[in-house]
This record gives structure tokens, sequence and C-alpha cells, in this order.
């Protein structure tokens, strides 16, 4: 138990840096073409440092770097933006992984006679109602008295 996971935080943190991968080098520059710049230079000047220096220069900063170095307050609402593409990529894609694994393992299934319940094709007692059930063997059915 301990040693799976083990493997599954490693494998978790190995699909988190590819996933992160995917959004920096590919998702970010693609929607920056169609924008016109990257997402995590998306922001909002709260405060420039002083108003003079703003109304003098129509001062308008391209990047969160220059802006900071700059000392001006400012929300940085692309890195937000940039987390939350992240997100939304990690989801789909651990939903697709589980998705997958449950349609895979899922075992054939029929209903009780009794309640109507789904149990495995090869059981011979519904776990739901407790009542037997008629099971298949080599295509033959078999009925439990």
């Amino acid at each position: 138990n301990l040693l799976d996971t083990g493997i599954g935080i490693v494998i978790g943190s190995s699909f988190s840096a590819m996933i992160q991968t995917l959004v920096d080098d590919l998702l970010t520059p693609l929607l920056g073409l169609i924008v016109g710049s990257r997402m995590s230079n998306w922001f909002f000047v709260l405060r420039y440092v002083s108003y003079q220096l703003c109304m003098r220069l129509f001062l308008s900063y391209l990047t969160v770097a220059e802006a900071n170095a700059d000392g001006a307050v400012i929300l940085n609402f692309g890195r937000a933006a940039e987390s939350t593409v992240r997100f939304i990529c990690v989801a789909t894609a651990v939903f697709a992984v589980w998705k997958s694994e449950h349609i895979w393992f899922m075992l054939p299934t029929k209903e009780c006679p009794e309640c109507v319940s789904k149990i495995p094709v090869r059981a011979s007692r519904c776990p739901f109602c407790t009542s037997e059930v008629a099971t298949l063997k080599g295509g033959v059915v078999i009925l439990h008295h």
C-alpha cells in the first residue's frame, strides 16, 4: 500500500510537470498570438509611482517586470488566468484517465430479477436483496436452489 502510494505521488508529480510544460510552452504562446501578449503579462496598474510621471509620459508598462521595477502597484490577473488554464488541463486529463480506466476494468453485469439492480454476471446471489440468481457457466444457465 505504501509503495503504491509512493508510485502514485511520483507519477502524479511527473504528470503535473508535463501538463505545466504543455500549458506554458504550447497553449500560452498560442493564446499570446491570438491576444497579442503572453497571459503572464496581463495586468492592470492600480497606482503608478507618481501621478505626474504617469500624465507626463503617458506611461504604459509592457510587462509585469517593468511595472515592478518602476515600483507601480499592479493587479496581475494574467498569472491567475494561466493557473486556471493549467488547472482545467490537469482536471481534464485526470478525468480522461479515470474514465478510461473505469471503462477498461468495468465488469460485465446483469440485472437481478428481484430488485433490478446491476450485479456481476458471475454472481450467484444478489448483494442488494440477497436473492439467488442464475449464473452462466460455459454458456449454460445454472439455477441455484
